[in-house]
């Protein structure tokens, strides 16, 4: 969540009203993430007080840059957050248990489709 938090602050620096929007809407979301093991979208949408869409749409922003380490089934809106680097000790899917392949990240699940991103 470290480097999340990083990307969050310098990005909130830029002066367009718009990407402050996003840019808190983004901060609240890596904060309400913390301490959690799973979190659907559905309640993050309830805490940040925003529509469940926004929260997928944040989080496929966040991921695209590589400053979140979760697991996130995308299909039934649950998100895994993790510490970056859990990959290197993860060898199962953090949705279903079955092992997961090598390769590029996201590693997705074969089984449940669930992506699991690293930083």
């Amino acid at each position: 969540m470290t480097a999340g938090g990083i990307y969050l602050y310098a990005r909130g620096e830029q002066r367009d009203s718009a990407h402050i929007s996003e840019t808190s809407i983004q901060r609240r979301l890596v904060d309400a993430l913390g301490g959690n093991v799973s979190v659907t979208f559905t309640k993050l949408a309830e805490q940040l007080d925003v529509p469940t869409a926004e929260i997928g749409a944040q989080l496929h922003g966040l991921t695209a840059i590589d400053v979140l380490p979760a697991a996130i089934n995308w299909e039934a809106g649950i998100v895994y957050p993790k510490p970056g680097g859990y990959l290197v000790e993860t060898a199962a899917c953090l949705h279903c248990g079955q092992p997961l392949p090598d390769g590029e990240i996201p590693h997705v699940c074969p089984v449940c489709r669930t992506e699991h991103y690293d930083v």
